[in-house]
């Protein structure tokens, strides 16, 4: 098998992606592991559900940055402080309920927070709001 050379990547520069490529390698890490037999993984339903939006999340994340590197990002309206802790949570993965729950609100009115964040930023979905809002800066 021959040997793989890797390139450095266009944004290896940028702490925040170098920060979420080092989250990813401990992830990486700890699949093998539980793969191989070597560490037993438990896992709860709600751990299990923000994980596989996690992955979904950052594949996306990759294409995105793959399609567009130097892509503008796009005027944004500025985002609430209540809109901000959403999308905190909605980065890390969260379930809208667990987001409600650590924010002391309903789910409805999270979904609706969600709702007019994706809005603002101009995004499609969950994904595509995390990916406007690193690259704006707006979270890290």
């Amino acid at each position: 098998m021959p040997a793989m050379t890797r390139t450095r990547p266009v944004h290896a520069g940028d702490p925040r992606l170098t920060a979420l490529a080092d989250q990813w390698r401990q992830v990486a890490r700890h699949a093998d592991c539980v793969a191989d037999g070597y560490q037993t993984a438990t896992l709860t339903s709600i751990e299990l559900t923000a994980l596989k939006t996690a992955i979904t999340g950052a594949a996306r994340l990759q294409a995105a940055l793959r399609e567009r590197p130097g892509a503008p990002v796009p005027t944004i309206q500025p985002l609430t402080r209540r809109q901000k802790e959403v999308l905190t949570g909605l980065a890390s993965g969260s379930a809208l309920t667990d987001i409600a729950v650590e924010l002391g609100l309903t789910t409805e009115t999270v979904r609706s927070h969600a709702t007019h964040l994706y809005r603002r930023l101009g995004a499609r979905n969950r994904a595509h709001a995390v990916i406007i809002a690193v690259r704006a800066g707006i979270i890290t």
